[in-house]
């Protein structure tokens, strides 16, 4: 089955919040995909926490299937495995924000076996691979890859990690 949903006619966007309590700190995962054909069009994925809810290791979106995300902004999303998107189907990023967003894997993405993904005319913003535990150092502050991907037209700023590799 197929599914769009478009937060265009909305001001503003359509709010995917994980802050449960409204105190401004994210409490769960946002959303997990499994379809073979969604469409997430203008929407905010803000302050989702790893741990509870939809993902294996992200905050924000957990995918499998076949994502598209257009025009959408993902904010201060915290994960172990990708703060705001853990790819393992094919995903296809145009026209988005990835900002503030900390992971120890990939602090705004972090595309894993099978995953392919391709990103175009997006922006990744003070992202963050972050240390968990003694165990384990922050790893890549936008995306890690471990999958295929493709960026075209993009631009990423002070994006870091304690291991290297901002981008």
């Amino acid at each position: 089955k197929s599914m769009t949903i478009d937060g265009h006619a909305l001001l503003p966007h359509i709010i995917v919040s994980g802050d449960t309590n409204a105190d401004g700190v994210g409490d769960v995962s946002l959303m997990a995909v499994s379809a073979q054909n969604v469409q997430l069009i203008a929407m905010d994925f803000m302050n989702g926490k790893w741990g509870t809810g939809a993902g294996n290791g992200t905050a924000g979106i957990y995918n499998t299937g076949l994502l598209t995300i257009t025009g959408s902004t993902f904010s201060g999303n915290s994960g172990s495995t990708g703060g705001a998107i853990e790819n393992r189907g094919t995903l296809q990023i145009s026209q988005s924000t990835f900002t503030n967003n900390t992971a120890q894997d990939g602090g705004a993405i972090s595309n894993d076996p099978p995953g392919t993904m391709t990103i175009t005319s997006s922006t990744f913003s003070n992202n963050r691979g972050v240390t968990l535990s003694q165990y384990s150092q922050g790893d890549s502050g936008a995306i890690v890859n471990w999958g295929a991907l493709t960026i075209q037209g993009s631009t990423f700023t002070d994006n870091s990690s304690p291991l290297g590799g901002g981008a």
